[in-house]
């Protein structure tokens, strides 16, 4: 005898399962969110159509991800209008927005920069920054909807990031290259990585192929002395254009810079505590270390190799005089 159940029973059940299985999917969403650690590239400006993308500076896909929807007295969630003009709410529900969500979103629909705005707003897109950096203040000074310790945007202003999609182009160079810059002393050290990624496809200059690379910073540091302490840490990095070009005198390709030092303001936050006196937060802007140019015959196809030496200068925040710095550089570029 088979047993059948009736269409209402068959409904509930379709409905239970669904629901088991957004839960699971809103957990296993965050979850990836939260462990995503985008690249901040500052805070920019935003104009065009309030209700869409059109005229926006990151105009590839947009988001809404409001907080967490209360239940009605009834019991069941509440009607959700879709906000006009294409924006889209992301089922199942997460709770809030932060840079991270923003980021992996962006990302997974292989869009190069994510921007944060007015708490709980994400523009997608593969350009950012034509109108400028915002002013501060007021600038990004919303907190995110999903982490009240993060700013998220503010009016008519995206705090941007680099989701670290590369975009590779069908012909074209492709790779990394990197610098590990530790700056030793008596109770000082500071210890970065610089980065620096190739990315999309190349324009024409010149006779030069120049990459819209993008450099990134990660480190911290830190110091003491019989008058206080401090710690800081060491994050950013905003797009460094390199080039790719074959040099006339040995006939050598050369992959370098196509950019003067770029700086990233706010990229060294922390806090500083003076003896007797309370801790206070400090902050400044992270310097690019210089990109390690690098070649080889112009038929290769492969461009890789190492430096290393003494820094000159005083690359380290803080650093004292008597702090002596080393770096240690690697490159490995492949043409497609």
């Amino acid at each position: 005898m088979t047993h059948r159940h009736p269409p209402r029973t068959k409904k509930f059940v379709r409905t239970l399962l669904l629901s088991g299985l957004a839960l699971f999917s809103s957990g296993v969403m965050h979850s990836a969110w939260a462990q995503q650690s985008p690249v901040p590239l500052g805070c920019w400006r935003d104009q065009g159509d309030p209700q869409g993308t059109s005229g926006r500076d990151l105009s590839g896909y947009m988001f809404v991800a409001p907080a967490q929807r209360p239940m009605r007295q009834s019991g069941r969630p509440p009607i959700v209008r879709e906000p006009p003009g294409g924006a889209q709410i992301v089922p199942p529900p997460p709770p809030g927005m932060s840079g991270a969500m923003c980021s992996s979103e962006c990302r997974n629909r292989g869009f190069l920069y994510a921007g944060t705005q007015y708490s709980n707003y994400c523009f997608c897109g593969n350009q950012y920054g034509r109108s400028g950096l915002a002013p501060v203040p007021p600038g990004c000074d919303t907190p995110c909807s999903g982490n009240a310790g993060e700013m998220c945007g503010g009016a008519w202003a995206n705090s941007v990031y680099w989701t670290g999609v590369t975009a590779p182009p069908a012909q074209g160079w492709t790779g990394t290259a990197s610098c590990q810059v530790d700056v030793r002393g008596s109770s000082y050290m500071d210890a970065r990585t610089h980065t620096w990624t190739l990315v999309g496809a190349p324009a024409l200059v010149n006779g030069a192929e120049v990459y819209n690379a993008m450099w990134s910073v990660a480190g911290s540091g830190s110091t003491s002395s019989p008058g206080g302490s401090a710690q800081w840490h060491v994050l950013g990095g905003p797009p460094a254009p390199i080039k790719v070009w074959v040099r006339i005198a040995d006939g050598k390709r050369v992959i370098s810079s196509d950019h003067s030092q770029l700086s990233m303001y706010g990229g060294i936050t922390g806090t500083q505590q003076l003896v007797g006196q309370s801790p206070v937060q400090i902050g400044a802007q992270a310097f690019e270390f210089p990109f390690p140019q690098s070649d080889a015959l112009a038929p290769a196809t492969v461009i890789n190799g190492t430096s290393n030496g003494p820094t000159t200068g005083r690359p380290g925040y803080m650093q004292p005089a008597t702090a002596q710095g080393t770096y240690a550089c690697s490159w490995n570029f492949q043409r497609r």
